[in-house]
């Protein structure tokens, strides 16, 4: 189990220092600091802050990554890298490539790709619990992932507002990279009407899984505990924007009413009803996935 329970980046053109970190996070409460690791590896951090979390023993790491991310970690080229990762070091649920595909399917940021390029070091945001002595503790059992998400997000678009360092905002529990404005307006949105800047974390992908079969999933549900939904559909049977809409809404009512759905259920969705499966995503990244297919003489596939 990952020592870290939520993790959010920011890209950055340049570094910052420790000094401008604590200017920009003033009106967090700083409860300690992290130093460069003895042997210097870059997969450990840097220099950093310790932020005070949504409750008495949540903490948020800030830290700095002066290199670029690094997508696939070769275990025989680094093994120090590997095991960080592999431990949950860069956050709970982040699978190798995912800057690639984020970079790839992002739908509302045509630009993403080139921001990606254009980044040279990072600020890595990770959130985790600590015991009264100040040791590293499991989460509560009550914990609220939606609660650390968004505080944690809260953090991410108060260091965006620099606009000398930051380029972008990139959840790679989610592969979502999202423009500062994006994250600014979902922050505002929720503030008026109470709901979570859901587009902020998690993100919507369209591939061709065979011939004439196409799938959308979403990535990212696993931040709160929930699973990611997918269609499976004949091409060009549906329009893309109405399945995207489909999934949103099934997001919506799996954050509002938790994991209720059942494999068997029908769905209404675009053209009639969808019936709902489960299985388990081989991956890229592997997580638990609610299938839906439509209720309608169409080619099967197997889970």
């Amino acid at each position: 189990m990952s020592l870290f329970t939520q993790s959010a980046y920011i890209l950055t053109s340049k570094p910052f220092t420790l000094d401008e970190l604590e200017t920009l996070l003033a009106a967090f409460e700083v409860v300690g600091h992290t130093e460069k690791p003895a042997d210097d590896h870059w997969a450990f951090g840097g220099e950093g802050i310790i932020l005070s979390g949504v409750r008495p023993g949540a903490r948020v790491i800030v830290d700095v990554v002066d290199r670029d991310w690094v997508d696939q970690i070769d275990a025989d080229d680094d093994p120090v890298a590997q095991a960080v990762w592999e431990a949950g070091g860069f956050g709970p649920a982040v699978f190798p490539g995912a800057i690639e595909r984020a970079g790839k399917q992002a739908w509302a940021w045509k630009i993403a790709g080139a921001a990606v390029r254009a980044h040279t070091s990072y600020v890595r945001l990770r959130s985790m619990w600590v015991d009264d002595a100040g040791q590293s503790a499991e989460a509560p059992a009550d914990r609220d992932p939606l609660e650390e998400l968004s505080f944690l997000t809260l953090i991410a678009a108060t260091l965006l507002a620099d606009e000398e360092h930051t380029i972008c905002y990139f959840n790679p529990n989610g592969e979502a990279l999202r423009p500062k404005e994006f994250v600014h307006t979902g922050l505002e949105h929720h503030g008026d009407t109470g709901e979570p800047p859901l587009d902020v974390w998690t993100n919507l992908r369209l591939s061709r899984i065979e011939e004439g079969i196409v799938r959308m999933d979403s990535v990212g549900m696993q931040q709160l505990g929930l699973p990611d939904v997918e269609a499976v559909f004949p091409e060009g049977a549906y329009a893309y924007d109405a399945v995207d809409s489909f999934l949103r809404d099934l997001m919506w009512y799996l954050l509002d009413q938790g994991d209720v759905i059942k494999a068997g259920d029908a769905v209404d969705g675009p053209g009639g009803d969808w019936q709902a499966s489960r299985i388990d995503a081989e991956g890229p990244p592997p997580r638990p996935l609610l299938r839906f297919e439509p209720m309608t003489a169409s080619p099967k596939l197997s889970a």
